[in-house]
């Protein structure tokens, strides 16, 4: 498997030059049904309306990753699902197919079609992919199909909220209304669920993406079981997690608190700073995209008044449990001395 995707890597690079040198490995053509375009989904690779469903499909340079989402963005099964990707280098005519198999549920991913494949040495817009996927529900026998224009997830551009699912203005689940459209918002990307969200998202961001920092209530998957175990207790009953069920995960002013049972529920809706400031944080980090709407809400750093990305930032920080960020790792000693003081600053400049 090394040996053929180093040949791979090679033989694209030549092709671009020399489009007899890229072999092909057989597959299928049969291309039916429609799709459109999307926005970034939560994983950053651009989601797909496929037929009834959505597909968010991955390019990583070790290989391609396709997550499938029914209409109301819930993960589909890939057990039953199979498929096969075309792909066309620019200044070559023929088209080289690879199959689609499920991935490994391991870490909570059981909706997800893979291939691996050396995609490190292709440049962005080099390559055209045609993908045709069998089995999603609502399709019959039929295949659904799109296609795409190459570029390796994570490049640059501003990132879209990750892990968004529902519209920040209607409240409603991404995919409830048709496609999501998507809406920059202080340089970065919020999906909403119509036409009728995008003026008012854009006519006030910060009322309508501070609903992004919190979230229903919801099963713990296999995904969570890191932050489960670092956080241990439930902060309302003070049970281990696991004691009674499956935890119940909800995200809570940026961060995601995990519950005993759903008797729960109501005591950490109605004093959220109290039980946040019981779990314990996590050491300070610099931020990463799942920081994405807090950013964009928070601007400047409150130690300073600078913008967060100003001096090297941001940091990412808590404060009597609750995430805010500095623009640069000096200032985490000021927040960790006076939480309270720059928590309140903080709160007080954003609309609730």
């Amino acid at each position: 498997m090394k040996i053929l995707k180093t040949f791979l890597a090679l033989a694209v690079i030549a092709s671009m030059t020399n489009p007899g040198l890229l072999i092909a490995d057989g597959g299928h053509s049969h291309h039916h049904g429609e799709s459109k375009k999307g926005s970034a989904g939560p994983h950053g690779g651009e989601v797909i309306q496929a037929g009834t469903n959505w597909c968010e499909v991955v390019y990583k340079k070790k290989g391609i990753q396709i997550y499938l989402y029914d209409s109301k963005g819930k993960k589909i099964s890939s057990k039953k699902i199979r498929g096969n990707v075309s792909m066309t280098i620019k200044g070559n005519p023929k088209k080289y197919s690879y199959d689609l198999y499920p991935a490994s549920a391991k870490k909570g991913e059981e909706n997800v079609l893979s291939l691996s494949l050396d995609l490190s040495k292709i440049p962005d817009d080099a390559m055209t992919s045609e993908f045709s996927l069998y089995g999603l529900p609502g399709s019959g026998r039929r295949a659904t199909s799109f296609s795409q224009v190459f570029h390796l997830t994570g490049g640059s551009g501003s990132g879209t909220v990750v892990a968004q699912k529902i519209c920040p203005v209607s409240g409603k689940p991404l995919g409830s209304m048709g496609q999501p459209i998507k809406v920059a918002v202080n340089g970065e990307d919020v999906l909403v669920c119509c036409k009728g969200c995008v003026d008012r998202l854009k006519n006030n961001p910060n009322k309508y993406l501070v609903n992004l920092m919190n979230s229903p209530p919801m099963k713990s998957t296999k995904s969570d079981a890191q932050e489960i175990a670092f956080q241990k207790k439930c902060p309302v009953m003070d049970e281990p997690l696991g004691s009674m069920g499956n935890p119940i995960k909800m995200r809570v002013k940026g961060r995601n608190v995990y519950l005993c049972c759903k008797g729960c529920i109501k005591k950490l809706k109605k004093e959220p700073a109290k039980y946040l400031a019981i779990i314990p944080s996590p050491a300070p980090a610099k931020a990463t995209k799942v920081d994405a709407v807090a950013i964009t809400l928070q601007k400047n750093c409150p130690v300073m008044d600078e913008p967060l990305d100003g001096m090297g930032g941001p940091w990412k920080v808590f404060a009597n449990g609750q995430p805010l960020y500095v623009c640069c790792k000096g200032c985490i000693k000021k927040i960790n001395k006076n939480p309270g003081f720059y928590l309140a600053k903080i709160e007080n400049s954003t609309v609730k």
